[in-house]
């Protein structure tokens, strides 16, 4: 019986942050499939589509030039059961308003910790 494999999809601006989270996911053994955009308003255009099309069971999301909310919102709004991780460059002070949404907040880009939560199973 084959096991099916959770699917992540990374939503960032930076092509080279993607494809590392990208790697790391793969090796973990999920299936990932990456929106990588330099402008932030081309992101949000596809992502719906993107979103129905791979229908993720995880979402990676950078702080995308603090419209990491509207990302969310869309991601949700689209599939509401997909569990969300905001990973962002700005530090746990800075980043307060990130608390308590409903998804887990990775703070300045540590990768360590993400890399902990995908080998953690998510818990999904």
């Amino acid at each position: 019986m084959e096991v099916e494999r959770k699917r992540i999809l990374v939503v960032e601006d930076d092509r080279g942050r993607a494809e590392l989270v990208r790697r790391f996911a793969e090796k973990y053994g999920y299936e990932c499939e990456v929106l990588a955009e330099d402008v932030v308003q081309h992101i949000l255009k596809n992502l719906e589509a993107r979103v129905l099309e791979f229908e993720p069971d995880i979402a990676v999301v950078d702080g995308l030039k603090g419209k990491c909310f509207d990302a969310i919102e869309i991601i949700k709004n689209t599939k509401p059961d997909t569990f969300c991780v905001v990973y962002t460059g700005v530090g746990r002070d800075d980043g307060k308003e990130l608390e308590g949404r409903g998804y887990n907040v990775v703070y300045n880009k540590d990768y360590s910790a993400l890399f902990d939560l995908l080998n953690s199973g998510f818990g999904v």
